[in-house]
């Protein structure tokens, strides 16, 4: 061991204390280059931001960021835009006309010399059918072009990094309404012998569990709800009792359709029954009425914060029709039965834009076609299309005991006709089968359509089919339709 006194220990502590020196020296110095860096990170943190106000700022004051919309991104995204301001009063954001002055321009393409995103304007609309998918409508998309600031580092503001936020995250955020369509419903005859014989539920109750849990659920009710006249088992006109009302309820029926041949069976007063009993029970109707402005006038319900219009007529003659002062059903005269009228066709589209006016979702139905066809007849064709351009978002047919084809026209769904939903026909498939549609909408747009397919029983029962059994009903739609099968896709 050294020992302290001999000169090797005298030279070992004097190289413990300059050691000891050195590493205080250290530390100082190490402590003021970090205080160095921190006032210089402070100072550069400053300077860029007095440069990112000063570049949005006139003669130094502060301004907002302008926002700019292209013209080919108006009809879908300045709505947007306007909206977010609205949410967000106090953002330092500006809808601005001039591109040329923007912070943030939005367009198809992205603006040169800007950082840009992409983010869905509009959403897509796709088709399940069984197995196989398809896109209907694509999404429609868009560039977030913003323009960075800062004299040393590029930064974008939190205000523009907010709005960008809200547009990209719109629509998968909206809160999804689901909308069920289903068929025509006649409660009468075989149907209504079966109801006495096995209760009200009988021809509802294994289908009701699929289409009772939607927001908002439509359906065609092609035959008065009345006491006042003896049910028939046979023959062609058709009327059910009024305890028929608990069986539609099961359905979670929302609006009842009325514009068809058989509503009037029984005469207007059996139509006026009718509606006295949906009225007493909650369920809203159009497409019949006290007089003709009720039966043009839209059924309003809201749904997901969201109000949806239903509009509906009847073409297929036999039918009592809504006059100034007579209850009745709302009429157009159409091919097969009479000549296309102009006028009627025009009136359809003025009730589609007055609807238009105080709804965010307008869908309108047609009693329409040749019974026991697949295909729409050019008439229909004709007047979907002219709904459309009217400002419906989706149109659904009625009336031909058969399913017939789906169309998406100009982004608008357009489905013939779903088929026998409630009914008493069976001497063959075709009448046999149908399909409902649950249709989710966000934001008052049409997302995503299933179709489900079912079959009639024996016994007037709605049995919706297992598995894969209902794929050749869903496979001939789509076919009908004019789209190429091709393993699970469709073309």
């Amino acid at each position: 061991m050294t020992s302290a006194g001999t000169p090797e220990g005298k030279a070992g502590a004097a190289f413990e204390r300059l050691r000891g020196a050195g590493s205080d020296t250290y530390w100082r110095a190490f402590g003021v280059a970090l205080v160095v860096i921190a006032v210089l990170a402070f100072f550069l943190a400053f300077v860029n931001f007095f440069y990112s106000q000063a570049a949005h700022s006139d003669v130094f004051s502060s301004r907002p960021y302008r926002v700019a919309v292209a013209d080919d991104a108006s009809a879908d995204v300045k709505h947007l835009v306007q909206s977010y301001l609205k949410a967000h009063p106090d953002a330092n954001l500006e809808l601005s006309s001039d591109p040329d002055g923007a912070d943030v321009y939005i367009a198809k393409k992205a603006m040169n010399g800007f950082d840009s995103s992409v983010f869905t304007g509009y959403p897509a609309m796709e088709l399940e059918a069984g197995t196989r998918k398809k896109t209907l409508r694509p999404a429609r998309q868009y560039r977030f072009s913003y323009k960075k600031t800062g004299i040393i580092l590029k930064v974008k503001s939190s205000e523009v990094s907010g709005l960008e936020e809200y547009l990209q995250d719109y629509y998968e955020s909206a809160p999804a309404v689901e909308v069920t369509m289903v068929g025509d419903m006649i409660p009468g005859r075989h149907v209504a012998e079966y109801m006495a014989k096995k209760g009200v539920s009988w021809p509802f109750k294994l289908v009701a569990p699929l289409v009772s849990g939607a927001d908002l659920t439509i359906g065609d009710l092609e035959c008065p709800l009345t006491d006042r006249y003896e049910v028939p088992y046979t023959g062609m006109e058709f009327v059910a009792p009024a305890e028929t009302i608990d069986g539609i309820k099961m359905l979670g029926l929302d609006i009842a359709a009325l514009a068809n041949n058989h509503s009037t069976n029984f005469g207007r007063t059996a139509l006026t029954d009718t509606i006295e009993l949906l009225k007493e029970n909650g369920i809203a109707y159009t497409g019949g009425g006290y007089d003709y402005n009720e039966a043009h006038h839209p059924a309003f319900l809201e749904a997901g914060g969201k109000t949806f219009a239903y509009l509906n007529y009847n073409s297929i003659k036999g039918s009592l029709d809504a006059s100034a002062t007579e209850p009745g059903v709302a009429w157009i005269n159409m091919q097969p039965w009479y000549p296309d009228s102009e006028q009627d066709f025009q009136t359809v589209e003025s009730d589609i834009r007055e609807a238009r006016k105080q709804a965010d979702v307008v869908i309108v139905g047609f009693h329409w076609s040749k019974e026991y066809v697949y295909e729409p007849n050019p008439s229909m064709v004709a007047l979907a299309h002219r709904a459309c351009d009217a400002g419906a978002d989706m149109v659904v047919g009625q009336h031909p005991h058969s399913v017939q084809s789906l169309e998406s026209y100009d982004g608008k769904l357009i489905a013939y006709s779903l088929g026998n939903f409630i009914f008493d026909q069976r001497f063959s498939e075709q009448v046999r089968q149908g399909f409902f549609l649950n249709c989710d909408f966000r934001d008052g747009v049409l997302t995503s359509l299933e179709m489900v397919p079912y079959r009639i029983s024996n016994t007037c029962q709605t049995v919706p089919y297992e598995g894969s059994e209902g794929q050749p009903l869903l496979d001939r739609v789509l076919k009908v339709s004019g789209w190429k099968l091709s393993g699970t896709s469709i073309e």
